[in-house]
């Protein structure tokens, strides 16, 4: 191997290392974030959202199969009663909205 593929190879390594460092100093960044928020305590807190934008596969899913998967995510939440869906279709695209209102 000549010099100039070595010194290839070595800059390439460097780069894919530095790379990895910005990237674990962004996701150390947003876990601190979130500590924080949570050791603020929950009694401040009046509301709270959770947002899942998915693109399944290259195929559709039928209004039906949406509902399904949502009521799923809902129950793994642990809500099983009290909520709302709605359907929305615009632009070729459909969502899916799943809400619960909270008791407060």
């Amino acid at each position: 191997m000549d010099t100039k593929k070595k010194i290839y190879i070595v800059v390439l390594i460097w780069a894919a290392v530095i790379l990895q460092i910005v990237i674990a100093n962004g996701i150390n960044r947003e876990s601190r974030m979130v500590t924080q928020v949570m050791s603020n305590g929950t009694s401040n807190i009046t509301g709270a959202e959770v947002k899942l934008y998915a693109s399944y596969d290259e195929e559709k899913m039928d209004k039906q199969a949406r509902e399904a998967f949502v009521k799923t995510l809902g129950k793994k939440l642990g809500i099983t009663s009290g909520y709302e869906i709605t359907h929305k279709e615009e632009g070729g695209h459909a969502s899916t909205t799943y809400t619960k209102k909270g008791e407060n």
